[in-house]
């Protein structure tokens, strides 16, 4: 719950690291929430049924979905300071954004199901490469976005008696 409150409170913060543990905890918080306000919709009632042109209907929660839009900025704040943590630029999140326009525009205008599917495939390569990125570890030490947001690790000195104490 720390690591949610602190990105939260970074709330448009760009700049700077975020560690493993704080990335992935502030994810887990944010999808149990977002359950939790999915399942309050259904309770309340408060959803409204979307038909998509193929005649699919999507059911979505108007509490979730302001909660969506109130936690995006902090969730793409903290995606780009966990990038700066390996030491890469925040403007990766960019490509993820302009290939598939690119391709759905491109796909749009021709009608060719070939690209919608190349679409398909991009989208997931690059979404298995952003969350590799998101698993590895940052690099140790500072870097040119800031220092380690793990300190550097852990450092332990030993007291007399043979203590072990944590700095």
């Amino acid at each position: 719950m720390k690591f949610y409150l602190q990105v939260l409170k970074k709330y448009a913060v760009f700049s700077g690291r975020a560690s493993r543990q704080e990335f992935w905890m502030f994810f887990l918080f944010n999808i149990i929430v977002s359950i939790g306000l999915s399942i309050t919709d259904r309770i309340l009632g408060t959803r409204y049924i979307y038909y998509i042109p193929s005649g699919v209907s999507v059911p979505i929660g108007y509490i979730d979905s302001l909660y969506g839009l109130l936690v995006f900025i902090p969730n793409l704040a903290v995606q780009v300071r966990r990038l700066h943590d390996q030491n890469k630029s925040g403007k990766l999140l960019l490509l993820f954004f302009f290939v598939p326009m690119a391709l759905a525009f491109l796909a749009f205008v021709s009608g060719s199901l070939g690209l919608l599917l190349l679409l398909g495939f991009v989208i997931l390569g690059l979404c298995i490469w952003l969350l590799v990125l998101f698993c590895m570890p940052g690099t140790t030490g500072p870097n040119k976005y800031g220092e380690d947001p793990n300190g550097g690790g852990f450092k332990f000195s030993f007291e007399e008696g043979g203590d072990v104490k944590e700095e």
